[in-house]
């Protein structure tokens, strides 16, 4: 038998009762509260209730470690749709996102839903809980959730959310295919200059070597720029990886990615099509 703290509705006054009951398991004290003619709110086990009260804010802390760790756009935008599904069914919220928080298999997701489901149960709104998750639940999800949340129709709100995010998932998709053939010759033809700047070029350069005739120019900087290559490969490579890392550095602070992404849309093709893209999404939104 274990202890369980509860807030429930007493019937019979209109009053809130905060009191403990032991029972079996959670189901067993909510049974029980009911027989007694009580309409659960929140009902915890004592000790789990007594380390939040020590610890200030357990929740807050459960969503900080959150931050480091994110899920899968897909499993995101299925727990969408299934919790849209539930609620529409006409199941409260907290046992929909309960038997959501089953469904998932172990990881930082499903912890991440136990404690949204936790925090729910508590009294916290949905959109905050998620709002603690921003690696997960992004300010557009959270927003969207809380106006759902502050307008009385979170059904429909969730319903547009699942398939806002299934459309955006299929537009991804479809800018991953379109991009595929312009990187992919760029990595191509890059390959072939550089092979032709390492191993060929210098071969020509002991022929005019022994010609002993004066070169044009342009033929200088090819040779100087084989030379070069050749001899610094190496940081051409650390630059060719650091380059991404940094940027993605940059791109973390609001000013540094409005930076990054104005350079990237004057990339020929590429910049192009996430110009589009992301008009397309601003539109949808």
């Amino acid at each position: 038998m274990a202890t369980y703290q509860y807030k429930a509705h007493d019937r019979k006054s209109g009053k809130e009762v905060k009191d403990v009951i032991e029972a079996g398991s959670q189901a067993e004290a909510i049974a029980a509260l009911k027989k007694r003619g009580l309409l659960p709110i929140e009902v915890k086990e004592a000790k789990k209730s007594a380390r939040a009260a020590a610890g200030g804010d357990s929740g807050n802390k459960s969503g900080g470690m959150a931050i480091f760790g994110g899920a899968k756009p897909a499993q995101i935008t299925d727990f969408t749709r299934q919790l849209s599904t539930l609620v529409d069914a006409g199941l409260p919220l907290v046992q929909s996102l309960q038997i959501l928080s089953d469904m998932q298999r172990p990881g930082k997701f499903k912890n991440a839903v136990e404690q949204i489901t936790e925090d729910v149960q508590s009294g916290t709104m949905m959109s905050e809980a998620m709002g603690r998750y921003p690696r997960i639940f992004d300010r557009l999800y959270t927003n969207l959730v809380k106006a759902g949340e502050t307008a009385g129709a979170l059904e429909a709100i969730l319903r547009r959310l699942a398939e806002f995010r299934e459309k955006a998932q299929r537009l991804k998709k479809t800018i991953i295919g379109a991009l595929v053939y312009p990187i992919a010759v760029t990595v191509i033809a890059i390959g072939i200059l550089c092979f032709i700047m390492i191993f060929i070029v210098p071969e020509f350069e002991k022929i005019f070597e022994k010609l002993e005739v004066p070169l044009p120019p342009v033929t200088e900087f090819l040779i100087g720029a084989s030379r070069f290559i050749g001899s610094y490969w190496w940081l051409i490579l650390i630059i060719a990886v650091a380059v991404p890392i940094v940027a993605g550095i940059i791109r973390r602070s609001e000013a540094g990615g409005a930076v990054v992404d104005r350079v990237t849309l004057y990339i020929p093709v590429i910049g192009n099509v996430l110009k589009k893209s992301a008009v397309a999404r601003f539109s949808r939104t």
